[in-house]
């Protein structure tokens, strides 16, 4: 299933980068998160999934100039690392809502990719900065709806 790319919106240089998105990993559901730093000189984002039962702040996401990231929340859940707190996601965690924050003056903007290959279905929510939240639905065909 090819993935589909939806443009980000430009920002302001002085907008602060955060976005909140929802995301589900049932059944064959993908999530990923991909905050890409819009300056010249590397940076760092801050990651934090929230569930009913806690939260997940795994280590700062290095950015080099220009350089969008993925960051794959199924493997995250997966792999049982402890986090920048000493948590571990619980291996039945199923949904949650992930958010990031630019870490230092360079804007950071991003979005998270849902998709399900079995249903054929694919969502598409970006930030950048500010409150600024669009989201996009795709059907197996590209199609937005």
């Amino acid at each position: 299933m090819q993935r589909p790319h939806v443009p980000l919106v430009a920002v302001k240089p002085e907008t602060v980068g955060t976005g909140a998105h929802p995301f589900r990993l049932e059944g064959d559901s993908e999530a990923v998160l991909h905050p890409k730093n819009l300056d010249r000189q590397t940076t760092t984002a801050i990651v934090q999934i929230l569930y009913d039962d806690g939260e997940f702040t795994p280590e700062l996401v290095k950015l080099g100039p220009k350089e969008a990231v993925a960051v794959d929340l199924r493997r995250l859940r997966d792999s049982q690392n402890e986090d920048v707190h000493g948590h571990r996601l619980p291996h039945d965690f199923t949904q949650g809502q992930v958010q990031w924050f630019q870490h230092g003056k360079q804007t950071v903007m991003g979005r998270v990719i849902q998709s399900s290959p079995s249903l054929g279905v694919a969502s598409n929510f970006g930030c950048g900065g500010g409150r600024c939240c669009l989201s996009s639905r795709f059907d197996a065909s590209g199609h937005s709806y």
